[in-house]
């Protein structure tokens, strides 16, 4: 930023440093008055210098924090999409768990931390999901993550010139994630098939196994939130999730889990 600064004025700081290079080369080569005029007028373009740099110092420093200001002020934008997808996490672990875990309530790190470790390959898309009206967990998982590709999209075109390129990038990037495309696809299968609940559901289930050779497309995409939320922390944005493991908070331990599993 400070050379950028810089770089804007270049070409008087240029004069001022040659003609503050030619008065010190008078003064070396001259005597008597022409060799005091040398030395006064070499300070005072020295000094000129000095003053000009100071504050292209001082504006840079300004302008970058105004900067990192209202890139944290934009990314508060993000938080309840990303809060509300910590929610849908800790639900899909709940319903595909066999045991449940300690009732502290966790940041949106440790939610993905989790989320990574459970068997949410286990997940049958055609159960009825937590929410009101009625759904299965295949428009519940489909709604939320569409929702948060949604929401960036917006965040990135109403902050561009606020954010870097790095994250307008991964903003896109998971905009057009093989996850989403498979939210968007398992949805619209479901809504045109003959068998409704059967086809779609099978697409989003296979979204969530993982190979050998390859991790699951839901795997890849809690990369990207991971990536996004580290941007958040960053700039001392933390994320807390409320849990329930219990019975009476839907949904119920297991509640989605396969009965093969």
């Amino acid at each position: 930023m400070l050379f950028r600064q810089i770089a804007k004025n270049w070409k008087p700081l240029a004069v001022i440093l040659i003609a503050t290079i030619l008065c010190g080369v008078l003064y070396i080569f001259s005597e008597g008055d022409t060799r005091n005029f040398a030395l006064s007028l070499g300070t005072c373009f020295l000094s000129a210098l000095v003053v000009i740099i100071a504050v292209d110092i001082s504006l840079s420093a300004s302008n970058e924090q105004a900067r990192l200001q209202l890139f944290t002020t934009s990314l508060l934008s993000i938080r309840p999409a990303l809060q509300q997808i910590g929610g849908v996490l800790f639900n899909i672990v709940k319903a595909t768990a066999v045991h449940p875990m300690a009732e502290d309530n966790l940041s949106l790190s440790k939610m993905i931390e989790v989320t990574r470790a459970a068997e949410t390959r286990y997940i049958n898309p055609r159960h009825e999901a937590p929410v009101v009206p009625r759904m299965d967990w295949l428009n519940y998982i489909s709604s939320a993550f569409i929702h948060l590709s949604d929401s960036l999209n917006k965040f990135s075109e109403k902050y561009i010139m606020l954010i870097d390129r790095e994250t307008i990038e991964l903003c896109e990037k998971m905009r057009t994630h093989q996850f989403i495309h498979l939210c968007n696809e398992s949805r619209r299968v479901d809504m045109i098939s003959e068998f409704p609940g059967d086809f779609g559901s099978m697409m989003m289930a296979f979204g969530f196994v993982s190979t050998e050779e390859k991790v699951s497309a839901f795997h890849d995409y809690l990369c990207c939130v991971e990536e996004l939320n580290n941007k958040l922390l960053v700039a001392e944005i933390e994320i807390v999730i409320p849990v329930s493991w219990g019975d009476n908070v839907s949904p119920k331990l297991g509640a989605a889990r396969t009965a093969t599993a």
